[in-house]
């Protein structure tokens, strides 16, 4: 996986752990598999890229002429034959300080271009056999955590039923119950949903039934 896949693939993994319960569940590995980068978020982290760095090289281009306009007063000073000598020799160390921002300006400036010119010639590789190969396993490993830890909610449910619905449970642990079966439900119908799309996944990477009988 390339620096800008890798980056996204980050950013979605950090996000959904963020926002759902369930992703406490998975490492980020796994946690990648539920949120495959798409080609879509890369066109998005790209022109938002873009963007920023457009932004950045104008304001190093304000900069640039700032620096340039310096130069040419303290250059006005030192062709001028009435400046003093003080004044000329506060010139040109004026002169020796902007010509050396001026280089760190435009040596930035080109590192910009140059992830400009890395957005433009981006081309997403596509996965390799062994690639394609590797992703179905880890996804079939995945799918049978999932169906285990929906089987386990599904337990702690049942038992959280009994709690709640027993006469002799006082009522705040009632309610206490009442909350986890209604938490546990969300985990379960999350897990559920994720299960679907790697089922899905699947299918798209070419699992079959002789894949199944291999495991």
């Amino acid at each position: 996986m390339n620096n800008i896949e890798q980056t996204v693939q980050n950013k979605l993994v950090a996000d959904y752990r963020k926002s759902y319960p369930w992703a406490a569940e998975f490492s980020d590995e796994e946690l990648a598999l539920l949120c495959p980068v798409s080609d879509e978020d890369i066109k998005a982290f790209i022109v938002g890229k873009r963007s920023q760095v457009i932004t950045h090289m104008a304001e190093v281009d304000d900069k640039i002429l700032d620096v340039k306009r310096e130069i040419q007063d303290s250059q006005d000073v030192l062709d001028d034959p009435r400046s003093i000598s003080e004044a000329q020799s506060e010139a040109r160390r004026d002169i020796s300080y902007a010509n050396n921002r001026l280089r760190r300006l435009v040596e930035e400036k080109e590192k910009l271009f140059r992830v400009m010119v890395e957005f433009d010639a981006y081309e997403r590789s596509p996965l390799t056999e062994a690639e394609r190969e590797d992703a179905k396993q880890k996804i079939v490993r995945l799918i049978d955590k999932i169906q285990e830890l929906i089987a386990k909610y599904r337990e702690d449910v049942e038992l959280l039923e009994k709690v709640r619905d027993n006469p002799r449970t006082p009522s705040v642990d009632s309610r206490e119950a009442s909350n986890d079966i209604v938490y546990d439900n969300i985990r379960i119908y999350g897990f559920m949903f994720e299960k679907d799309k790697l089922v899905k996944r699947l299918k798209y990477l070419g699992w079959d039934e002789d894949d199944k009988r291999s495991r």
